[in-house]
């Protein structure tokens, strides 16, 4: 689904008994497994792995699943995260980072059909106004572990 705001995104996955992802959440997800690589699957990309610089949404599942088993971490839509973006990003080494409790906007991760390549790394960030739909945005839920 795209063109909801970060606002119908949340509360699409409390209604699911699910939440959104954290931006480090979703980074590992991204990553699947291969530390250090700037996307998901290598350290170079190509067309026939993912739906980037093109001129719309490609059906899920267009390209092969990577990592984690996961679809779409690349391109096709980017997608609204839980965390807040203060502009003071805190680098360092942390264990199961949480985002701040408070900030300007909401992040987005993952590039989407318009961006280049270059905003499909795994690394690459973005924000967004939370009442804000876009039609290049989405989202995915998560269930805490038990």
């Amino acid at each position: 689904m795209v063109g909801v705001s970060w606002y119908d995104a949340a509360a699409f996955a409390r209604w699911d008994g699910k939440r959104l992802p954290n931006e480090a959440e979703w980074e590992k997800a991204a990553r699947g497994g291969t530390d250090g690589k700037k996307y998901p699957w290598c350290d170079a990309i190509d067309k026939t792995m993912a739906n980037f610089a093109s001129f719309g949404i490609a059906p899920v599942k267009s390209f092969e699943a990577y990592g984690y088993g996961l679809y779409d971490m690349a391109g096709n839509v980017s997608e609204h995260v839980n965390d807040l973006e203060t502009f003071s990003y805190e680098y360092g080494v942390v264990t199961d980072p949480v985002g701040p409790d408070t900030g300007f906007v909401h992040l987005i991760r993952g590039g989407n059909w318009g961006n280049e390549v270059v905003s499909l790394r795994s690394s690459s960030r973005n924000f967004s106004a939370a009442n804000s739909p876009y039609f290049f945005c989405g989202f995915r839920t998560v269930r805490t572990a038990e």
